[in-house]
């Protein structure tokens, strides 16, 4: 299976990590994600029901990007060696 390529709208927020998002839209978090039928949270623990879905992905990163900054581990290990090229 080849690399597929995808454009993502990155954010970068002044004191913080980057969040990434669909472009044209704003950043999701779990709340939305979920009453959209793409997550299910469990406690603290959350089932990805729809993982080839860009807004999951977005969120997804932004979320290893949240931790990454604040030295926890990552919630997304998978997505880990994602490669992000920012602009054109």
């Amino acid at each position: 299976m080849g690399a597929g390529r995808y454009e993502l709208e990155v954010r970068q927020h002044l004191n913080g990590p980057k969040t990434y998002c669909v472009p044209g839209r704003e950043p999701d978090t779990a709340d939305t994600l979920e009453s959209h039928g793409l997550i299910k949270q469990e406690g603290k623990h959350i089932v990805v029901l729809k993982p080839d879905d860009l807004r999951v992905i977005a969120w997804q990163l932004g979320a290893n990007e949240y931790c990454r900054a604040h030295g926890m581990p990552l919630p997304f290990p998978d997505l880990a060696d994602v490669q992000v090229t920012e602009g054109h």
